[in-house]
């Protein structure tokens, strides 16, 4: 039996972008790998698609946004890929028909570079019911534990969104004055309003003893994201602090923290250091600022931008001081 005609089967997980069909889904194998299928042409299939399982972890990277769709097919596992034709599919069920080597490397099969997860037209979840425990000591009062648990809850949204929909981060933006606190807040319980019910980001259970446990369910890929933030501010938070400290008092100084959006600053030397502090802040949270969403979906306007980057650096200190005071470990 040649390579050509060796079937496999896989059950199609999720339809990650939709476009007058389906353009690109998630596949998962028998042994629950994963893998990912692009919609191509090819003569002879009513419906092909371009197939290859992945790995888990690059999987996770490309969900969160690190590296691209390109990425994943460049790194299949056994470098294997596959054909199917979706018109021929059953209750989701597909029939995979291995790729020659050579037919493989033809690049009009391939996605283009610079496609990334935020922009699926629906979002991959990966909540479990299984709680990400966070360690707790000393003594908590109810107001505390919501403290602690709002703010974390809302740099989660931050992060989901603009990991997975950046076009929605970009209209809630858009959509707001920053001219005061409650742009700020109203901002965030928008943000959370629009992370989907599979995805929300609940607290399951909290025991006191010390040292005691919260319990948090929600998509396990963006709280493991919320945690490798804070830790990597732990090491840069003085840095950070510094950079929020100029922003802040240069708004202070022109007269801009309550201006609107088209407001310019004195100069252009000016807001050309607002804007570098403020990606100094970023990089402090192990955010890359090269490849930059946050000022993207501020339309690059650096008032906006600095507002929006000092409103998070709020929020993650806030969830910082606990640690600091040593009622909070992250693992």
């Amino acid at each position: 039996m040649n390579n050509r005609n060796f079937l496999l089967e896989a059950t199609i997980s999720e339809t990650l972008l939709y476009y007058d069909g389906p353009q690109l889904v998630l596949l998962s194998g028998a042994n629950g790998d994963k893998g990912i299928a692009v919609a191509i042409t090819r003569d002879g299939m009513e419906y092909p698609f371009f197939a290859c399982y992945i790995h888990q972890k690059i999987l996770e990277k490309y969900l969160i946004g690190k590296v691209d769709l390109y990425y994943l097919f460049s790194n299949a596992s056994s470098s294997a890929y596959y054909f199917f034709d979706l018109f021929l599919v059953k209750n989701d069920i597909v029939s995979l028909e291995r790729v020659s080597e050579d037919e493989a490397q033809n690049k009009d099969y391939w996605p283009e570079k610079g496609f990334f997860s935020s922009n699926h037209s629906s979002v991959l979840s990966s909540r479990t019911e299984d709680p990400e425990y966070i360690n707790i000591n000393g003594a908590w009062d109810m107001s505390e534990l919501s403290l602690f648990f709002k703010k974390f809850s809302e740099i989660y949204a931050i992060l989901f969104i603009v990991n997975f929909n950046v076009r929605k981060l970009k209209k809630l933006i858009s959509s707001r004055y920053w001219q005061g606190g409650g742009s700020y807040l109203s901002f965030y319980d928008s943000l959370m309003e629009e992370v989907e019910n599979s995805n929300l980001l609940t607290l399951k259970s909290i025991q006191y003893a010390s040292p005691g446990k919260l319990g948090m369910v929600g998509n396990t890929v963006v709280i493991n994201k919320v945690v490798d933030l804070i830790q990597i501010f732990e090491n840069h938070s003085v840095q950070a602090l510094q950079a929020y400290r100029s922003i802040d008092r240069i708004l202070n100084n022109e007269k801009l923290k309550s201006s609107e959006a088209s407001t310019n600053f004195s100069s252009q030397s000016i807001e050309n250091y607002v804007k570098n502090q403020a990606d100094i802040i970023l990089n402090a949270l192990g955010i890359d600022t090269q490849n930059n969403p946050f000022f993207d979906a501020c339309n690059c306007n650096v008032l906006i931008y600095s507002k929006l980057v000092l409103s998070i650096h709020r929020r993650v200190d806030s969830v910082h001081n606990f640690i600091s005071e040593g009622r909070v470990q992250l693992t």
